[in-house]
């Protein structure tokens, strides 16, 4: 079965970028515009269920998550010789393999494909995380763009453009269940606990954080206030817009 759609311009499985983009510097306007920078344009609309392209998407994002699993248990293991999948030697490394998943489920516009996956994304993410050594800048910059999509998903349109997203012409079918909007709250509390934990070690410590790179540092190498600010700020929003999109949707609050 094929596909009948207009083509578009663009694939679906875009090359992986070698690293994960720097942070973007700092500009005088809402944090809002940090999120349209790390997502792409989806496509206009939604894939037909039981297509062709469908079944790319979500054999892709099935095939790479069973990947990044894989690695995640081979971190712990003594490699053999010749071995071509090594385990993660940082999280900053997980968080890129985790976001090239993310960006291509963005890309293909598909409700059906991005609520479920991206679920299962947000809650493997607890798993992986406190078996790493703190990456604030990568473990921030995927839960920012988490966010992005959670809120975007709950609304039936993109929290920041305001433009209705591919799959919700017609409203709110298809959108996020009762069952979807629980299940991602619970996501959403554990979450801000485990990094307030985590990452507040780092901020207590002041240790830790200068080792990504993009950050800044003082002569010493060590986290400027500045820095340890920033980081302090970001842990406070981790899925702010998420909460308040769900908190609209179930007519209550977080």
């Amino acid at each position: 079965m094929t596909d009948t759609q207009p083509p578009e311009s663009g694939g679906f499985l875009p090359p992986t970028p070698s690293s994960m983009p720097s942070p973007h510097p700092s500009v005088p306007s809402s944090s809002s515009t940090r999120f349209l920078s790390d997502l792409p344009h989806p496509r206009n609309r939604a894939l037909r269920p039981g297509s062709n392209k469908e079944d790319m998407v979500r054999n892709y994002a099935s095939g790479k998550l069973m990947q990044i699993s894989r690695r995640y248990v081979k971190k712990f293991g003594t490699p053999e010789p010749g071995e071509e999948l090594t385990g993660y030697q940082d999280f900053s490394e997980l968080c890129k393999d985790l976001d090239a998943v993310v960006n291509v489920l963005w890309l293909s516009g598909t409700p059906s494909l991005q609520i479920q996956i991206l679920l299962r994304i947000a809650s493997e993410f607890t798993e992986y995380v406190p078996s790493f050594p703190p990456a604030p800048d990568a473990t921030l910059r995927l839960l920012r763009k988490l966010d992005h999509c959670f809120a975007s998903l709950a609304a039936g349109q993109d929290f920041v453009t305001k433009e209705t997203l591919p799959g919700f012409e017609d409203g709110l079918t298809g959108a996020m269940t009762t069952t979807d909007m629980v299940r991602c709250r619970s996501t959403v509390e554990s979450t801000r606990s485990l990094m307030f934990r985590l990452l507040g070690d780092v901020l207590e410590n002041d240790t830790g954080v200068g080792g990504e790179e993009g950050e800044d540092e003082d002569e010493r190498g060590e986290p400027t206030a500045a820095d340890l600010g920033r980081i302090n700020t970001e842990v406070d929003r981790i899925y702010e817009n998420t909460i308040i999109a769900i908190g609209n949707r179930l007519g209550d609050g977080l």
